[in-house]
């Protein structure tokens, strides 16, 4: 997958929705395939909401180091 840089400087208001409109189409791509797979878009939400949060928390923790 090629990902462009980004042309928003960080700290920008609108550097998060430029990242949002990079990640969307794989995003659908990963969703689709998990689905293929059987999981249900409940199912795929659920955990995407959790691996985010873990992914937040260990970003938080980081930073405290």
């Amino acid at each position: 997958m090629d990902v462009p840089s980004p042309r928003i400087a960080a700290g920008h208001p609108g550097r998060a929705l430029e990242c949002q409109l990079v990640l969307r189409p794989a995003f659908q791509d990963f969703v689709r395939q998990v689905e293929a797979g059987g999981w249900t878009e409940g199912d795929i939400a659920d955990a995407l909401l959790n691996l985010a949060h873990d992914h937040l928390l260990g970003i938080i923790s980081d930073r405290r180091t």
